[in-house]
C-alpha cells in the first residue's frame, strides 16, 4: 500500500518511486499517481507529466509539424507505451494537462521547452520525488521489500521528515484486523533516503520508552498509547528562523515544494540547498537507532 498522511490507503502490486530517469518515466508514474489520487502538489505533477510527454515525442517530430500534428504524435506515443503506470490517467486527461499548461504549441516553442526541461532535469526529478516521499508512507505485509511466505510482519517505511505518522499508522493497523499480523516494523525508507544501491545502514524508529519498532509484537504495539505520544519526537531538532518555519510546515503536512513556492512568492527566499537531507540526518540521529548498532546487541 501507499499510505497517505490523511489516512487514505492506495493498494498496488509494487511501491512507486521516482528513480531519476533521464526520460522522466518513473517521475511521470509518480506524477500520475499524485494526480489520480488527488494528492497535493498537483501543479508540480502536471508539469512533470508535460515534461515527460515532450521528451517522449522529441524524436518523432518533423520540422514542419503544426500543433495538431504535435498533439496527434503525443496521443500516438501515449497509446503505444512500452510500459504502464500503476495509476494511469486517461488519454483525455493527459491531453487536457498539455493544453492547460500550454508550455508549447509549435516546433519552435516545443524545442525551447525541451531545452528548458533538460536544463532543469535534476530539479524536476528531485521535486516530484520529495513530494511523493513526504506525502506517503510505503507499507508492505510479509517482508520489507518482498513478501516472504509465512512472514506475518507489517512493515512501514517512512520517507518523510517532520510529519508524525503515529495515529495514521495506528488507524491503518486497526482497519487491517482481517490480516493475521504478528509483528510491526517502522523504519526509514532506505531506498528513498539513499538510493537503490547505497550501502548506508538502515534506521529504525524508537518509541518514547526507547523500545524499537522492529519485530515488535502486535499486542505490545497496540498497548502503546496512541494519542499525543509521538512515534517521532520533533522537540530536539534544534532549528530556527526560516529553517524552523520549513520544518514546522512539514510537521503540519505540507510538502517542501509548496513551502518553497510560498517563500519565493512572499519573500523571494531561495530554496535551501540540501535542506531535506539535513532534516533526514537529524531525524535519524534523534528519532531512530542505527540498524547496525541494533542488530549487534
Amino acid at each position: 500500500w501507499m499510505l497517505r498522511q490523511d489516512e487514505k490507503v492506495f493498494p498496488l502490486i509494487h511501491h512507486i518511486y521516482a528513480m531519476q530517469d533521464d526520460d522522466l518515466s518513473s517521475e511521470a508514474e509518480a506524477a500520475a499517481f499524485l494526480l489520480s489520487t488527488k494528492s497535493k502538489d498537483s501543479d508540480l505533477a502536471k508539469y512533470v507529466m508535460d515534461a515527460w510527454m515532450v521528451l517522449l515525442i522529441e524524436n518523432d517530430i518533423k520540422y514542419d509539424f503544426n500543433n495538431n500534428q504535435i498533439e496527434e504524435t503525443i496521443i500516438n506515443r501515449l497509446s503505444n507505451l512500452p510500459y504502464s503506470f500503476l495509476y494511469p490517467l486517461t488519454l483525455n486527461e493527459y491531453m487536457e494537462i498539455h493544453k492547460e499548461l500550454n508550455n508549447y504549441f509549435d516546433i519552435d516553442s516545443m524545442y525551447s521547452f525541451i531545452d528548458k526541461v533538460k536544463g532543469d532535469l535534476q530539479n524536476i526529478q528531485t521535486n516530484i520525488k520529495n513530494s511523493l516521499n513526504q506525502q506517503f508512507c510505503r507499507v508492505r505485509f510479509g517482508g520489507q521489500y518482498n513478501s516472504i511466505t509465512g512472514n506475518k510482519g507489517l512493515w512501514f517505511r517512512i520517507s518523510s521528515v517532520g510529519f508524525n505518522w503515529e495515529n495514521v499508522i495506528y488507524e491503518f493497523i486497526k482497519n487491517k484486523i482481517e490480516i493475521d499480523i504478528e509483528s510491526i516494523y517502522i523504519i526509514r525508507d532506505h531506498e528513498s533516503d539513499n538510493g537503490e544501491f547505497s550501502k548506508e545502514p538502515e534506521y529504525i524508529y524508537k518509541a518514547r520508552d526507547e523500545s524499537v519498532y522492529y519485530d515488535m509484537p502486535i499486542n505490545e504495539y497496540l498497548a502503546i498509547e496512541h494519542k499525543s505520544s509521538p512515534v517521532i519526537s520533533v522537540t530536539n531538532i534544534g532549528i530556527r528562523s526560516v529553517k524552523a518555519f520549513i520544518y514546522s510546515e512539514l510537521q503540519h503536512g505540507e510538502t517542501l515544494y509548496h513551502i518553497e513556492k510560498f517563500l519565493m512568492e512572499q519573500s523571494d527566499i531561495q530554496p535551501y540547498r540540501n535542506i531535506l537531507q539535513k532534516f533526514i540526518i537529524k531525524e535519524r540521529n534523534s528519532m531512530c537507532i542505527n540498524g547496525s548498532d541494533y542488530f549487534l546487541k
